[in-house]
């Protein structure tokens, strides 16, 4: 059996990618990707196919790139929307789920105006567009994908349908040099690996200042309400205050241990009983609490062997079933030789 990696500085890989234009086209191994000069250690991306859970309509925009050569930074470096984005989210780990696979949305943009918290926390797919102005920007032909992001952060000089992207997630789509592209997005389910976490930023304690943020939220992704109460208390949940991005505090908590109750946007919540233990507990703290997610193997879209979408979708549900998928969003590349 063929033992499958993602090469993250080595140019002598292969992904494996769809021939043909439909979707549910046959997967095969590509030639090198020398055109790319930068390479990421993210996971490898979804072919072009109906294998995601949509929440929306598509949408046509420009979409630009971040934190690269344009910005006088390296792509490889932690910096806006994966080191202080306006969501609150801090310094984002490469290797771990969204995999900077990120991106910020216009102040004017609907999905932001919307809510909740400015369209932090949703998922979008993007397909480069061979079409307009930038007709020439695009990856095409089997090398061609689209890619799923999550909002961190806000561009407050885009208009209302131009989404910024971290660099090396734009490289997936069209090299960095280009620097503008035309596609089209929609909202997308969001499918991280595991349970949500809140990421606790101040914890004065009982009847002090308390601020926490929710990651890796599923299924509709955005966070409407949060809030806490005693463990084991009958007294009525204490609403947190959305302040700014993710955010929520209160300024004077109830007496520790904490529950935490956290509704999503389109009304469902879970409940995390004991989130917080203790006053003065900071960072993060993982819960064994999820919304739900409509098609779970919608994060496992391409798998190694060469498997159509439907065969994707199948796999993702054994994967799913097992956990066994955890750490397998994509792993389709096969290191040369």
């Amino acid at each position: 059996m063929k033992q499958w990696q993602w090469a993250a500085t080595s140019t002598d890989f292969k992904l494996c990618v769809r021939t043909s234009g439909a979707p549910g086209g046959k997967l095969h191994q590509s030639s090198q990707l020398s055109a790319r000069p930068y390479l990421s250690t993210q996971p490898p991306i979804s072919p072009l196919c109906d294998a995601v859970t949509a929440l929306s309509g598509w949408t046509s925009g420009i979409a630009t790139n971040y934190g690269g050569p344009a910005d006088g930074m390296s792509p490889y470096s932690p910096s806006f929307g994966t080191q202080e984005g306006a969501c609150g989210y801090g310094l984002l780990s490469q290797q771990q789920w969204p995999y900077w696979s990120v991106a910020a949305l216009s102040p004017s943009n609907s999905f932001y105006q919307a809510g909740p918290s400015g369209g932090c926390g949703e998922c979008f797919e993007i397909q480069c567009m061979s079409t307009g102005e930038y007709a020439n920007n695009c990856i095409t032909g089997p090398n061609q994908v689209s890619i799923i992001v999550q909002i961190t952060d806000v561009c407050p000089q885009c208009e209302a349908n131009h989404i910024d992207l971290q660099a090396l997630t734009y490289n997936k789509i069209s090299p960095i040099s280009t620097g503008r592209i035309n596609m089209q997005y929609r909202r997308v389910q969001c499918v991280p690996p595991g349970k949500m976490s809140v990421v606790i930023d101040n914890n004065v304690g009982t009847n002090g200042w308390l601020r926490m943020f929710v990651s890796e939220a599923g299924g509709v992704g955005a966070v409407k309400q949060v809030q806490i109460r005693s463990s084991g208390s009958s007294s009525l949940w204490m609403n947190m205050q959305n302040t700014f991005g993710s955010a929520w505090e209160v300024p004077n908590a109830p007496t520790y241990p904490l529950d935490v109750n956290i509704i999503s946007a389109n009304d469902e919540a879970v409940t995390a009983l004991q989130a917080i233990t203790a006053p003065g507990q900071i960072g993060e703290v993982p819960t064994n609490v999820q919304f739900s997610i409509a098609d779970p193997s919608d994060q496992s879209l391409t798998q190694p062997g060469g498997f159509t979408c439907a065969q994707q979708k199948a796999w993702g549900h054994r994967l799913a079933a097992s956990h066994a998928h955890s750490r397998h969003r994509g792993a389709c590349a096969r290191k040369a030789g």
